[in-house]
């Protein structure tokens, strides 16, 4: 898009077995888009949706995510981040929300052999 936004969509349909040995297909569009904001913060956005078909009458549900995250470079090594993500999960048994706040602390290091 620019020179500091960049984003992404991507489109899947899978066919995969249960933990009973039963299959269920599986189609998903996500996508995203990530900003710099300067050189040491990025802010990032980021959406699925998804619906599993189940084998016989195991039913239909659908997927649905979206996250918002930040992040910071504190040092040349040491990052601080903050994520929020919101999943709602529709099926024949009802709607389950999920809200979920992560805050985390990085830092990066070489392995020497």
């Amino acid at each position: 898009l620019t020179k500091t936004t960049s984003a992404a969509v991507s489109v899947s349909q899978a066919v995969t077995p249960t933990i009973l040995g039963d299959l269920q297909k599986s189609t998903a569009v996500q996508g995203g888009i990530t900003h710099r904001v300067n050189s040491r913060s990025s802010v990032s956005f980021t959406s699925q949706y998804s619906r599993l078909i189940g084998a016989q009458n195991a039913g239909t549900s659908d997927l649905f995510t979206a996250g918002l995250s930040y992040s910071y470079s504190l040092t040349k090594e040491l990052r601080a981040a903050a994520s929020y993500t919101f999943i709602t999960r529709h099926d024949s048994t009802g709607t389950a929300r999920s809200n979920t706040v992560l805050l985390s602390l990085s830092r990066q290091f070489t392995a020497l052999p």
